[in-house]
């Protein structure tokens, strides 16, 4: 009989790496607007701001926006969502986080499915990395949060990556 034991990655190591899977920036922006493409967004926006850490980037579409669970699935390594897994470059269940990590630390999304109410969720390398675990910080945006929502999202649902 074959015995089998988990055999976990290192979360510390595997995000670390994760950074360097050969994404360069426009390949990466154009898998997170491939995203907003398979919501079925009308708009999409992107912007390159100068912030208080640094450059940041965001992505805000109008399409169907996501629901908790999703929100929260959407931010795993080898996520499982509804996906055409014949055409849809998110397949694997791993683009919004490695093309998101080939030029940033942080993730934060913000989503709203129409009739729901406004959800938050982040992902950071260097919280993974002290844990050594694969946490994420889900929940309500803050006010700041949300303003930065409404700019990219009039109305409906829609979903803003940060």
């Amino acid at each position: 009989m074959l015995i089998v034991k988990q055999n976990l990655p290192n979360a510390g190591k595997l995000v670390t790496s994760l950074r360097s899977t050969g994404y360069d920036n426009i390949a990466a922006i154009c898998d997170l607007v491939d995203n907003s493409i398979d919501a079925d967004a009308n708009e999409i926006k992107i912007d390159i701001l100068n912030g208080r850490d640094g450059i940041e980037i965001l992505i805000g579409d109008d399409g169907s926006g996501m629901d908790e669970s999703i929100l929260f699935e959407a931010l795993k390594l080898g996520s499982i969502t509804d996906r055409d897994e014949s055409s849809d470059l998110g397949k694997f269940g791993m683009g919004l986080v490695t093309a998101s990590w080939s030029f940033c630390k942080n993730i934060l999304v913000i989503s709203k499915k129409e009739g729901g109410e406004i959800l938050r969720n982040e992902i950071d390398i260097d919280t993974i990395v002290a844990k050594n675990d694969f946490v994420c910080a889900p929940g309500v945006p803050t006010k700041e949060e949300n303003g930065v929502f409404r700019k990219y999202v009039k109305n409906g649902s829609g979903t803003l990556v940060r």
